[in-house]
């Protein structure tokens, strides 16, 4: 059947609609008898807005689907941030948007779709600003022996991702020499002369790290302990550290205090390590730290390590260890300072 429409067209094909797309050419009137049966195509109405929630550089938004789903089945759902117009689609809730600026605050709404197209957007969620997430230590390695050595090999530790902070905290009995060979990529946080019975290192991880490393020509034979901990979102920042904690004359309970350190920014890790020079040495955790299970307690290049992360951006006092038991050798310490990235 055919049909003539202004301006001089003629269709050879009856007009057909579905539930989803009317097809063909319509009169108005047309278009209104099938309208007014319920039968012409209807997009979705708004989905309910739900709950933003931020993550590091994007937000997982929920909500509800609209009672009123239109002609056709809804296909997908879009959220759309404001501002920058970033937007994430998916086929139920939650759907998450990417690419957003960490720091910014942001609110999202939502449309659906069917066949019959997209529908109008719900009312905007709450207020939300990505972060990135603080650092986390993922895991770590260790290496301890009472055996007199002048190279030590330590394997990596487990789930390096390229990016991570790689920091390995060394302890040796003398003081008589630095390692001659350090490992490729590996930076020592400080390199005054006298700190040289404790050490740190520190690496950005790459996409293809060893099974192991290995430090040699300490000087003497030593006995020496070693850790290395992996930090996701970390980078190193700074460090401060203090040689041979001791009451003079005597190296009688000494108390290891170091600080202040100036935090360059909001979720920055603190961690204190103690080298110690007397075996069965011990020595009770910091308030708000974690400490680490220490090495080589049984002999005298021990390492007694405490971390805390969610440090504010400014200045941080400065941090005592005291010990829980009788000493008679040094201890040096030092302080590493890294910033969340």
């Amino acid at each position: 059947m055919s049909e003539q429409y202004p301006g001089g067209f003629i269709s050879k094909t009856e007009p057909t609609v579905n539930g989803s797309v009317a097809r063909g050419m319509w009169t108005l009137s047309q278009a209104a008898g099938y309208a007014k049966q319920g039968l012409w195509p209807t997009v979705p109405a708004a989905p309910t807005i739900g709950t933003a929630t931020a993550g590091d550089a994007s937000a997982s938004v929920t909500f509800t689907a609209p009672s009123n789903i239109g002609s056709a089945a809804i296909t997908s759902y879009t959220v759309t941030s404001s501002p920058g117009g970033l937007t994430g689609t998916g086929a139920s809730s939650p759907v998450t948007v990417s690419g957003l600026t960490n720091g910014t605050a942001y609110t999202f709404t939502v449309t659906a779709t069917n066949g019959a197209g997209t529908g109008p957007a719900s009312s905007p969620s709450g207020s939300v600003t990505p972060v990135k997430p603080p650092p986390a230590l993922i895991s770590s390695s260790t290496f301890d022996t009472a055996s007199l050595v002048n190279t030590f090999t330590i394997n990596a530790p487990a789930t390096i991702t390229s990016g991570n902070l790689l920091v390995c905290f060394i302890t040796k009995v003398d003081n008589t020499g630095n390692p001659s060979s350090v490992p490729s990529g590996w930076t020592r946080a400080v390199t005054t002369a006298q700190n040289s019975f404790s050490y740190i290192y520190y690496k950005t991880a790459t996409g293809s790290e060893p099974a192991n490393y290995t430090w040699s020509g300490f000087g003497n034979s030593n006995q020496i302990s070693a850790t290395i901990q992996n930090w996701r979102y970390a980078a190193y920042y700074s460090t401060t550290v203090q040689q041979d904690f001791k009451n003079s004359p005597t190296y009688a309970n000494p108390t290891p205090t170091l600080g202040p350190l100036t935090s360059p920014a909001a979720n920055s890790v603190i961690i204190f390590m103690i080298g110690n020079e007397d075996a069965g040495q011990a020595f009770n955790t910091p308030s708000g730290f974690t400490a680490v299970t220490p090495l080589g307690t049984s002999h005298k290049s021990s390492i007694f390590l405490f971390y805390k992360t969610g440090v504010a951006s400014g200045s941080t006092g400065t941090i005592t260890v005291t010990p829980n038991s009788a000493n008679s050798g040094q201890v040096p310490a030092q302080m590493i300072l890294l910033n969340a990235v």
